[in-house]
């Protein structure tokens, strides 16, 4: 744990889940608030995968609750025990809200839930919708035996002061529209200052793989090889992300730290992600078609949208192959799509702390 003295009133606390996604994220939002606007940060949560103590620690107070979400009782009571003492202007929330919101009573503080369109509003089910069907009978139990308020389904946790969709604009549909206290600011998805490797200098139209904290390691090899040769008469280089590496093809990079995305994005012809908002919004923004392959159902749903917005295509794991078979087809006219759908990444993070800021001065 590292922590400083605050201002009761005058800073946000952060609920913030153990993937890297969500800490990323926060991070960039917090850094903006605090340079911008003059507002100081303090993250608590589950730190199991260590992003939290590597990501946050250098620049804010961190602590550990010492139990995952998943414990929901517990995380819910360490959270209110926290907002409660430290008194926050506001409390900023990027955590998956099944199951422990469900022990959660109201917020000592107005809050902030930051979150994806597809995950909180979007039509297509999710595994939040699935986690609750299969529990619905005993979390409501809980929820009465804590004097709590009876909710319709998973989707009524999100609610919030304020609701900021974490998105590309383009993968929000125009209808129907999103609640008043719902904004989309855009993607935000963080980069390391880190040098590239000399090794990935001189390449081009790689094939970039990434599949985050939570993705699934294993890919079929015909795949690859299909991939590999996409609008492509000799063998493209495969360069994988794995964890603390870089692979070029067989040949494996150590890494004394994070990966410098950016740089290799910028060689990329193609990128093959497992639906984290991270590496997936990453390669749009560097204007890359994307396959997904995805390891749960909220990477289904992302794939699904990168499809429908013609960027991309979901490799479904029950029958891929009909998917990298669209992909072979229409590549050339996904890739025109996908360059017009790039975007500038340094909008979501400013954007997110202007509206964060404006709530603790109403």
């Amino acid at each position: 744990m590292r922590s400083h003295a605050m201002a009761a009133g005058r800073h946000v606390l952060w609920i913030v889940g153990p993937a890297l996604g969500h800490a990323s994220r926060c991070l960039l939002i917090a850094r903006e608030l605090r340079a911008s606007h003059g507002i100081d940060s303090h993250f608590i949560g589950s730190d199991r995968h260590g992003f939290h103590a590597r990501l946050l620690a250098p620049d804010f107070g961190t602590t550990d609750l010492g139990c995952a979400p998943t414990d929901h009782g517990r995380f819910a009571d360490g959270v209110l025990a926290h907002a409660r003492q430290s008194r926050p202007g506001a409390i900023c929330i990027d955590c998956s809200p099944v199951p422990w919101m469900l022990a959660m009573p109201p917020l000592p503080a107005p809050t902030v839930y930051l979150t994806n369109h597809f995950l909180s509003h979007g039509p297509a089910r999710t595994l939040q919708d699935d986690l609750w069907q299969q529990n619905q009978v005993p979390w409501c139990a809980e929820r009465q035996s804590r004097g709590l308020r009876a909710i319709a389904s998973a989707r009524a946790l999100y609610e919030a002061s304020l609701v900021l969709f974490c998105d590309p604009s383009s993968l929000v549909p125009q209808s129907p529209q999103p609640p008043a206290n719902a904004q989309v600011i855009g993607a935000c998805c963080w980069t390391p200052a880190a040098n590239l490797p000399a090794a990935l200098e001189p390449l081009q139209d790689v094939l970039f793989v990434s599949f985050g904290s939570t993705g699934r390691g294993t890919i079929p090899a015909e795949m690859l090889e299909r991939l590999a040769r996409v609008g492509r008469t000799t063998p493209r280089t495969v360069v994988r992300i794995d964890q603390g590496s870089i692979r070029i093809d067989d040949q494996r990079l150590p890494l004394g730290g994070f990966v410098p995305t950016p740089g290799i994005l910028g060689r990329s012809g193609l990128a093959l992600t497992h639906g984290g908002t991270g590496s997936t919004y990453q390669a749009m923004a560097h204007g890359v078609p994307t396959l997904v392959w995805p390891a749960h159902r909220n990477h289904h749903v992302l794939g699904e949208r990168i499809e429908d917005l013609g960027i991309g295509v979901l490799l479904d794991p029950s029958g891929w192959t009909d998917g990298l078979a669209r992909f072979e087809t229409d590549f050339d006219a996904l890739v025109s799509r996908s360059r017009a759908h790039a975007f500038d990444l340094a909008q979501g993070p400013a954007h997110g702390a202007r509206l964060i800021s404006e709530l603790l001065r109403a």
